[in-house]
């Protein structure tokens, strides 16, 4: 399991340096952001990639708000949106459980640079024929960045058909597929992380870190509410700590970094 220290992650921030991400630690959770820093040193590591080239990119069921696009300064990004006010009687075009392979799909065929699918997979019945679609719209030598919780309650009901993915799950969906190379899969969490999730529990970093954590955060971002909830946050969960990790793993997201052979 991938694991990170307070110190190496704040160093990264600071390394990365980007405003946005720094308000992300005061209202997201810490496994996307975590994931969101392990995103930008996969990406920072491939040969021959750079985050300032003209890129197309693809993202399945999410917006432009998606926080890995903050890293790509010369992207061109269509969002691949599954509708959930469709008419009747229209066609749900990016359903992931129909057949992409069709005709009517063949102009996004080999479009893209990257696909992007971020905490969607949880909400497929079919994740096995969802890849497969993704699949079609890579250009060779492309890639597939998937994150999904490992963990978590049941939220965006009626769309919701599994509590998460191991990674081990991803694996054997990139194998059974097949043409990929796999650069990482991985997952992240803590024991105080499952304790969070399970219940829907997705207080940000301010809150839910420890005390260095809400100083470091409110130094930049101080809102009341959060400092309160901090302490809140520590007697819910018995005072222990999100960077924690025991013998056992406790995953509460997993990713996975495909590249199309």
């Amino acid at each position: 399991m991938f694991k990170i220290n307070r110190k190496d992650f704040y160093l990264k921030i600071k390394e990365i340096d980007n405003s946005f991400l720094y308000k992300m630690l005061s209202n997201s959770d810490p496994a996307r952001i975590i994931s969101l820093i392990r995103f930008y040193d996969l990406f920072s590591n491939i040969e021959k990639f750079s985050f300032d080239d003209p890129i197309n990119i693809a993202v399945i069921s999410g917006g432009l708000s998606e926080p890995e696009l903050i890293f790509f300064k010369n992207a061109s990004v269509d969002c691949l949106c599954f509708d959930e006010n469709i008419k009747q009687g229209e066609y749900q075009f990016w359903d992931l459980n129909w057949d992409w392979s069709e005709s009517r799909y063949s102009d996004f065929h080999k479009k893209y640079d990257l696909v992007l699918c971020e905490q969607v997979f949880e909400h497929i019945p079919n994740p096995e024929n969802a890849l497969k679609n993704m699949k079609l719209l890579l250009k060779d030598k492309a890639f597939i960045h998937i994150s999904v919780p490992s963990m978590n309650g049941i939220h965006t009901d009626p769309y919701y058909f599994t509590a998460g993915y191991h990674k081990r799950m991803l694996s054997y969906l990139s194998n059974r597929v097949g043409g990929f190379e796999t650069i990482e899969c991985e997952s992240w969490g803590s024991k105080k992380a499952v304790c969070m999730y399970a219940l829907i529990d997705w207080t940000p970093l301010v809150a839910s870190g420890d005390f260095i954590d809400n100083l470091y955060i409110s130094s930049k971002f101080f809102n009341l509410k959060n400092f309160l909830k901090y302490f809140y946050h520590k007697f819910k969960y018995n005072f222990q700590s999100i960077w924690h990790y025991s013998k056992k793993d406790y995953p509460v997201i997993s990713w996975i970094l495909l590249k199309k052979k």
